[in-house]
């Protein structure tokens, strides 16, 4: 699994140009789920997301967690991380998982972090608009098998 996580001061989902979703501050999160996702210790990767220290203390250090700063989660699919331009100049996703198992593993993953975390989720597959205001801006790219 692959995940792009943002500090956010506010971020949203529109679809149909509807909000579906809305956070005011904590961590924007966008995974994307290889075809070798297939053994997945959901607890671990929650766990290792929820516990980055990515917040700032009084001291303007990166020492605090999500749950430090009572902040939220807004989780996105987005199959695209795993797009391969190494080769072409238009990306390939073989190594994206298929669609449905690719929306089982996300929706389990949703659970995990909805049963730690107030956690809000846009729609697997959808075509979406996403808005923020990325806080630093702090970026974290992370792999997990």
């Amino acid at each position: 699994m692959r995940f792009v996580i943002q500090r956010v001061k506010n971020a949203q989902i529109l679809q149909d140009h509807l909000c579906i979703a809305k956070i005011d501050f904590g961590l924007l999160i966008y995974v994307g789920i290889g075809k070798n996702d297939i053994k997945i210790d959901y607890n671990k990767i929650v766990n290792k997301i929820l516990n980055l220290r990515i917040f700032e203390d009084e001291n303007k250090k990166l020492n605090l967690n999500i749950n430090d700063v009572d902040g939220k989660v807004l989780l996105i699919s987005q199959f695209t991380l795993f797009g391969d331009v190494s080769s072409s100049n238009r990306p390939s996703f073989s190594k994206s998982a298929k669609f449905e198992e690719a929306k089982v593993i996300y929706y389990n993953l949703y659970k995990e972090f909805k049963n730690k975390i107030k956690t809000l989720s846009g729609n697997f597959g959808a075509n979406m608009s996403v808005t923020y205001t990325n806080v630093g801006p702090v970026t974290i790219t992370l792999e997990m098998e």
